[in-house]
């Protein structure tokens, strides 16, 4: 079995969607958490239907 090296791995292995999701998770992670957090999701749908 070959051994994965780092450097094979392609430069970005999230797409823009997938970002945007991990973005909106942690907002919204943030935003339970203090209470008190910008939400930078587009509207209160979208972060729902991210997460």
């Amino acid at each position: 079995m070959p051994i994965a090296s780092f450097y094979t791995l392609p430069p970005t292995l999230l797409t823009p969607h997938e970002r945007q999701r991990g973005i909106c998770r942690v907002i919204a992670k943030v935003w339970q958490v203090m209470g008190e957090a910008d939400i930078l999701c587009p509207d209160r749908e979208t972060g729902q239907i991210m997460d």
